[in-house]
């Protein structure tokens, strides 16, 4: 698996927000399964 870097993720309001929804995985913070969900809509 890959990790996706996401400075400026489109479909998503803030990050604050999305920083506020995120999981942590072992040491590292992941985005919230909806918001990369929302990324995606936006990019299609």
């Amino acid at each position: 698996m890959v990790p996706s870097l996401v400075f400026a993720p489109d479909g998503i309001e803030s990050f604050a927000e999305a920083k506020a929804r995120a999981v942590q995985e072992d040491i590292f913070p992941v985005a919230n399964l909806r918001d990369i969900i929302a990324k995606r809509q936006v990019a299609a």
